[in-house]
């Protein structure tokens, strides 16, 4: 099982720009592939690309 930990506020753009399940799986896949940094992980692989949905 793989794990992707996500802020409120991304939940709440989920829930309001209603992302489907197979366009957050492709976003959690590349989230959890990436060789980031913490920080730079959550920004550049979750947040941003929510944002621009």
């Amino acid at each position: 099982m793989k794990i992707i930990p996500i802020e409120t506020k991304e939940l709440k753009l989920i829930v309001s720009k209603e992302i489907r399940y197979h366009e957050l799986y492709e976003l959690f896949e590349t989230a959890y592939a990436s060789n980031l940094r913490p920080p730079e992980w959550y920004e550049s692989c979750i947040r941003v690309p929510l944002e621009c949905e």
